[in-house]
């Protein structure tokens, strides 16, 4: 997989193989939207009624759009691509949904496995814990070029 701006202020990331689509297809279902919002409102230990009430809902739509937007654009790119060798594209419009939904999945990817800061922890780690590492990793990286080149 390879990752580079576009002449017109976003970004491409070329896949060049099934498995190529398939990483990228992880970042959705790493996000979990709804979890991510609930732990946010757990996180406090004061009285969150009103907050749950009506910040919550609205937080939770909002993380639910941005998943589905990077779902969809995704899947389409994948079609086109006929799950070979294909690009997809981030516009500058839409990198900070784009943004968003990468650090709901880094974020929810740590609080499940309690990733460590360091590959050299990862020794003797089981492989599900290892995977949601390196996807945190490779998600952490789209998030900097996207800030050092879209943003």
């Amino acid at each position: 997989m390879k990752i580079a701006p576009t002449l017109n202020g976003g970004m491409r990331i070329d896949a060049e193989s099934a498995e190529d689509w398939q990483i990228l297809r992880y970042l959705p279902y790493d996000a979990r939207p709804q979890e991510l919002a609930q732990r946010l409102a757990d996180a406090t230990e004061e009285d969150t009624t009103d907050w749950r009430e009506y910040v919550l809902p609205d937080l939770q739509d909002s993380f639910t759009q941005q998943i589905a937007f990077v779902y969809h654009a995704i899947e389409k790119a994948a079609a086109e691509a006929k799950e070979q060798e294909g690009a997809l594209f981030v516009e500058k419009e839409d990198a900070l949904t784009w943004y968003g939904a990468l650090n709901q999945a880094r974020l929810t990817l740590q609080a499940m496995h309690q990733l460590p800061q360091t590959p050299s922890e990862l020794q003797g780690m089981e492989p599900e814990r290892r995977g949601a590492f390196y996807r945190s990793q490779f998600y952490c990286i789209i998030q900097t070029l996207l800030i050092e080149r879209v943003l």
